[in-house]
């Protein structure tokens, strides 16, 4: 019975140095991807806000998943640019900013976040423009290769970019001053800064 009683003091005392432990066990693994977040890498957070002649570009980053979007905002319309789950942000920042969604654009079928499209589309009662290639089984607008959209005075010229998706767009946006040198370019995961996406994903 002492024996008992004994390897149950014992087996007490590894559970409290075990749960004593944990945390900051825990909060010693740190690892490239997770020590850059905290709480806030759940929320949405403006990167930065780009003008340029007749339209501006406002850039949000979801760290939690190394997630960027954007609204293009041009005479009081904005264009959302592949949009995150939860909306709110676009909605909210369009309103402050004086702006009605008129759209939604998503740069190539997305396989690492759940896009919020629909839900934007229903919410702000707006088209979703996609590759014609996409086949999504949801209402949308086509576009393919020289297809184009105005934003107010910005326009948007498509430019089919297949690797990352088979089915990728890039979007060249021009401002009201000159419509033959693009002054963005929105590029989905086809392009970034220094480097390429991935294209062994096909399928």
């Amino acid at each position: 019975m002492k024996r008992w009683h004994r390897l149950s003091v014992i087996f007490a005392n590894l559970i409290l140095l075990t749960i004593c432990i944990m945390p900051v066990a825990a909060a010693e693994i740190q690892d490239t991807e997770s020590s850059t977040h905290d709480d806030s890498a759940a929320s949405y957070q403006v990167v930065n806000v780009y003008q340029y002649p007749g339209f501006r570009v406002i850039q949000f980053d979801l760290p939690v998943l190394s997630h960027y979007s954007y609204l293009l905002i041009s005479d009081n319309q904005a264009l959302v640019v592949d949009p995150g789950r939860d909306v709110s942000v676009y909605i909210d920042t369009a309103s402050k900013e004086g702006a009605k969604i008129v759209g939604v654009f998503l740069t190539h079928s997305h396989a690492d976040f759940v896009a919020g499209h629909m839900e934007l589309a229903r919410v702000a009662h707006c088209p979703i423009y996609v590759n014609r290639s996409s086949g999504p089984e949801y209402s949308f607008v086509p576009l393919q290769e020289g297809s184009s959209l105005e934003i107010g005075k910005a326009l948007i010229r498509f430019v089919e970019t297949p690797g990352h998706t088979p089915d990728g767009l890039c979007a060249y946006v021009f401002g009201q001053d000159d419509k033959s040198s693009p002054k963005v370019i929105f590029t989905g995961d086809t392009l970034f800064v220094g480097d390429v996406g991935r294209t062994d994903l096909k399928g």
